[in-house]
């Protein structure tokens, strides 16, 4: 289920469903009743893969070394490092709940909830739009850089993360000939932490999936130059993203895909929680940690909520 489809004429709508690497799924969307309560009332039957979830300590570690290897190359300029992190499930946990809670606290983003064969179950809220596109017109952003709640003014760090982002889909859609509008970078909030974002528009009469082939995945998931990030994150990371960093979309008259940020999977016993931040020369590791404790928190508060006795 996607929040704004449930309000619109959307029966020839297809629901496309994509992984950060791995292809994924896209089916018909259905909007009824009996299929919400069909899907409230059941219980997620996948168990949770085998994964190392990082401790504070080594994630400290790890991160250090990847600023060190940022600082000794002379040419990869970013790379996007997660973690993930599990916590038990309740037996009155309700996914659909779940679900409502995102929506009434993040209304101005883009909410989701699956539960497909292939895909498993995920939940999730995106502040990040990937690309829209009506008609010939099209829309994407740059992304990137976070403030903590402790912090009043935008760094040095942020604001080249940030620019990084922004090269890049300038320069991926100028050289396919596309004359862009800009806008930004300004900021937004997004739950519990601020980013800094930059609107592009321009015009086309190719697909949306020539361009999401060209944008996915962009420096504000993966890094920058893209293919080295990919290698070094791959590297680092003691998981499978699968569906997350991915992105997901609705495919009709107007079509809108976001990127898959704030997420959780759900499991038969367990639930995973998914965060990652962007790290440059100048990132400092204890500051990387509390980031990725804050965009969690976007999903983890409602837990209380989706549990009723």
């Amino acid at each position: 289920m996607y929040r704004e489809a449930l309000s619109e004429d959307v029966a020839d709508a297809r629901l496309v469903y994509r992984g950060f690497q791995q292809r994924g799924i896209e089916l018909p969307v259905r909007q009824t009743d009996e299929c919400i309560q069909e899907l409230s009332e059941q219980h997620s039957l996948s168990v949770a893969p085998i994964v190392r979830c990082m401790g504070r300590e080594e994630y400290l570690k790890t991160v250090s070394s990847l600023i060190d290897s940022l600082k000794s190359s002379g040419s990869l300029e970013k790379v996007v490092f997660s973690r993930v992190h599990r916590e038990e499930r309740s037996p009155k946990y309700r996914p659909h709940d779940h679900f409502e809670a995102l929506c009434a606290h993040f209304p101005e983003q883009a909410v989701h909830w699956i539960r497909w064969k292939g895909v498993g179950e995920w939940i999730g809220s995106s502040p990040e739009l990937l690309l829209k596109k009506v008609d010939d017109r099209f829309e994407t952003v740059a992304l990137a850089g976070t403030l903590h709640s402790d912090q009043d003014e935008w760094g040095v760090k942020e604001q080249q993360e940030q620019a990084s982002v922004a090269r890049f889909i300038e320069c991926e859609l100028k050289r396919v000939g596309v004359e862009l509008e800009s806008d930004g970078p300004r900021e937004i909030k997004a739950g519990p932490v601020r980013h800094l974002k930059t609107n592009y528009l321009f015009e086309s009469p190719l697909k949306a999936d020539h361009f999401l082939g060209l944008l996915h995945p962009t420096p504000a998931v993966c890094g920058h130059p893209r293919e080295e990030a990919l290698d070094r994150l791959l590297k680092y990371e003691t998981y499978e993203r699968k569906f997350y960093t991915g992105y997901w979309g609705i495919e009709a008259e107007q079509s809108q895909y976001f990127v898959n940020l704030r997420c959780l999977s759900v499991h038969d016993r367990q639930l995973m929680f998914y965060a990652g931040g962007g790290l440059n020369r100048r990132s400092d590791p204890e500051k990387e940690w509390r980031e990725t404790e804050e965009k969690m928190k976007a999903t983890m508060s409602f837990l209380h909520e989706t549990e009723h006795g």
